[in-house]
């Protein structure tokens, strides 16, 4: 199983990420771009080398900012990562806030060849008319590029000059591609900010600054990594002859901007995710565990995989039918569909074992749904009160 721990920047999600790791002798997939970046230390929040020590980790620390790693190349690499961890049978924790490159390691997205893709009709254009004419069309790709990245302008541009924009054809599929359980942090918008406001000012205090005029002295101020929030302030700042206060004001407004973002996309680009507060994600985690403990010894891990991985339908949920939706979810299918007219009647209390006198005139579906999540509390289940027919497949 894997376990995603996600939310807004300041809310926790590497606490709560590394003390799993550290209880449950978990490996930890980062999925923040920035944190990847071996120099860039202060500003990007990264957990330190002794937090970290003693827990298997990966995409963190991994690469100069003089290289990049793309959406694809991250995909890639994680995704063996993951297959060599599954088919030992371990679990593990991804955590981090680039939420583009989750998606695309989670979901069956197939990045397309550019092998024979021609350039040529660009060659006309300067690098910055080619980004302006992206900004246009689909900001949202400019936005994750620099003006001086020509070749990934280009392939944005002709992707939103085809009718489509890139931003808008990224990862339409809603099947996760691995056995997993994605958590929101739940945290208070206000109490967010405050965070935000806090960790900056942390930040400053830790040499923010410094570190940013080092690694500008000896890089330049245009490679990608520097389009890190706090950077990029700093860079314009510099350019605009701004204070050091209204750099930090800068700073504090723009990442409580990234946040607002954050949560707009949690809302809607993650299926079943799973909202609570960090410490009750904590608590799940280590009880869904401890849960499948049994089910790890008994079973391969190829065949838990498959079964973790698995939606079902159960059509008709009286006696063998409410049975099986039950040992589904102890198995940890990943969501069920239970389809069935009948109330619960008196006569089926003989038999019936998932239902109770209490449930006695309602309908089967719904009164089956409440006993699945008593086993599971978050347990993925849709109801369908219907005869069966296809449309519901």
């Amino acid at each position: 199983m894997i376990y995603v721990i996600l939310g807004q920047t300041a809310s926790g999600k590497t606490d709560v990420a590394l003390k799993l790791c550290r209880k449950y002798n978990l490996p930890l997939l980062g999925s923040d771009v920035y944190q990847m970046y071996k120099e860039m230390k202060v500003g990007t929040a990264k957990p330190s080398l002794e937090e970290l020590e003693g827990i298997e980790y990966h995409f963190i620390n991994d690469i100069s900012v003089e290289d990049e790693i793309s959406v694809k190349e991250y995909q890639d690499k994680a995704r063996k990562i993951l297959d060599k961890y599954l088919l030992e049978g371990r679990d593990v924790v991804i955590s981090g806030g680039t939420f583009l490159y989750l998606r695309a390691l989670l979901y069956p997205y197939s990045f397309e060849d550019e092998e024979d893709f021609s350039y040529e009709k660009y060659d006309c254009y300067s690098s910055e008319e080619l980004f302006n004419r992206l900004k246009n069309i689909d900001e949202e790709a400019a936005d994750k590029l620099h003006v001086n990245n020509r070749r990934r302008v280009i392939r944005a541009l002709a992707i939103a000059e085809s009718g489509v924009k890139k931003s808008e054809r990224e990862f339409k599929v809603d099947k996760y591609l691995y056995p997993c359980r994605i958590f929101n942090i739940e945290i208070d918008k206000e109490v967010g900010n405050s965070k935000i406001d806090k960790r900056v000012d942390e930040m400053v205090s830790e040499g923010l600054f410094e570190e940013a005029n080092e690694l500008f002295d000896k890089f330049g101020t245009e490679l990608n990594a520097f389009k890190a929030i706090g950077y990029k302030e700093i860079i314009e700042g510099r350019e605009n002859n701004s204070s050091k206060e209204e750099i930090i004001e800068r700073i504090k407004i723009d990442t409580r901007q990234y946040a607002k973002r954050q949560r707009t996309f949690l809302r809607h680009q993650f299926k079943n995710i799973v909202s609570l507060k960090k410490e009750e994600i904590f608590d799940y985690i280590s009880f869904d565990i401890e849960r499948r403990k049994r089910n790890k010894a008994s079973i391969t891990p190829t065949k838990l995989n498959k079964i973790e991985n698995s939606k079902v339908m159960v059509v008709g949920v009286g006696g063998v039918g409410s049975i099986l939706a039950s040992s589904l979810v102890r198995l940890g299918v990943s969501s069920i569909v239970l389809v069935d007219r009948d109330e619960v009647d008196v006569s089926n209390l003989n038999r019936q074992i998932a239902y109770v006198k209490k449930d006695i005139s309602r309908r089967k579906v719904e009164a089956l749904k409440d006993h699945l999540l008593e086993i599971d509390p978050h347990f993925s289940v849709v109801t369908h009160d219907a005869s069966f027919s296809k449309d519901l497949v």
